[in-house]
């Protein structure tokens, strides 16, 4: 009886022996089974994302202006989202007001005015009349910004600080270009862009004497700014001066050395596809054709590590094109790039 139990026992566990090493295969089978299915499936979405990128990408810029002036200007683009403009005292500013003009019909600009620092005692008391807001003598920057973001982007609010509140003293006029901001929603075009600026110099104009005035340009702004100042050297209707921070030469050039293109650079069709339609006259701010016809004194601010806008480009063209002309050019080299650099 005791032998025929054990006999029984030992089949038991002899048969839960092979169940065990049934499922553990079964697992097994199904861990490797499912370890196909992931790397099939990474690799299918590998192959889409490629050739959506290397494939479909190029063949629509190629194609498209509306994308690439959409890659140029990067309107969509904007942090932090949903920003109040209308208030931009919640932005840090002192004695600042937010008002709107018209470039063209249908067509509004958002704009700041910043009062200097001089003038804070003023302008904090009551029934302050901003008709006279212009009633000194201290110069007025007319701000370009670059793409993406709009007036009210932290960067460039730190920059008004430091031109409104430092010993610079200064008026700070800065607006967003159509398609920006709560400007009118429009796709801009350089020839859009341009006639903001122009639009809004002439209407500083109508408050100060241009000898006053200062047209400050940034990265993509610098383009507008030399566009913008080209015609008003020709019509011999200047400001004070230009200045033109993180400035580039062509703009494809700079589309070439942006770290995003290092995706595409190495492709054989890469300039065919990415670089020779932004040489096109539209979507190419082309700076280093025209900054020869500027006579407005100039100064030119570049920061040595500025990754998006090369410092090669500048030295190499920029440089000593502006150089080899009769004119005041100034140029300021910053190793770092920093609010404080300007202070």
């Amino acid at each position: 009886m005791l032998r025929h139990r054990t006999g029984e026992r030992n089949n038991l566990e002899t048969d839960s022996l092979e169940e065990l090493n049934k499922s553990r295969l079964n697992e097994h089978e199904q861990s490797k089974s499912y370890k196909k299915k992931t790397l099939k499936k990474f690799i299918i979405v590998l192959c889409f994302v490629g050739f959506i990128l290397y494939g479909v990408l190029p063949v629509c810029f190629i194609l498209s202006p509306w994308l690439r002036g959409h890659v140029i200007f990067l309107t969509y683009i904007s942090w932090p989202p949903f920003l109040n403009l209308t208030a931009p005292e919640k932005f840090g500013l002192k004695c600042v007001r937010n008002f709107y003009i018209e470039s063209e019909p249908g067509i509004n600009l958002g704009v700041w005015h910043i009062l200097p620092k001089s003038r804070w005692d003023v302008c904090q008391r009551e029934g302050f009349n901003w008709e006279k807001e212009f009633d000194d003598q201290r110069p007025v920057i007319l701000y370009l910004h670059g793409n993406s973001g709009s007036r009210g982007g932290s960067h460039r609010v730190e920059l008004y600080r430091v031109m409104s509140e430092s010993k610079v003293d200064a008026h700070v006029v800065v607006f967003d270009y159509r398609g920006y901001g709560d400007s009118t929603l429009i796709d801009p075009t350089i020839a859009g862009v341009v006639q903001d600026a122009k639009v809004m110099y002439n209407w500083l104009k109508q408050k100060v004497d241009r000898s006053r005035i200062f047209i400050w340009g940034h990265s993509l702004g610098t383009g507008v700014t030399v566009r913008l100042t080209e015609r008003l050297s020709l019509e011999n209707d200047n400001p004070m001066g230009i200045v033109l921070e993180s400035a580039f030469d062509s703009l494809w050039k700079v589309g070439y050395h942006h770290p995003i293109s290092s995706l595409h650079r190495f492709l054989p069709y890469f300039e065919r596809f990415f670089v020779e339609p932004v040489r096109q006259e539209d979507p190419n701010f082309d700076s280093e054709e025209k900054v020869g016809r500027i006579t407005a004194p100039m100064l030119i601010l570049h920061a040595e590590d500025d990754l998006v806008v090369p410092f090669a480009l500048v030295v190499s063209s920029l440089l000593q094109l502006v150089f080899g002309m009769e004119k005041n050019v100034f140029f300021i080299c910053m190793f770092k790039i920093c609010s404080q650099c300007l202070s």
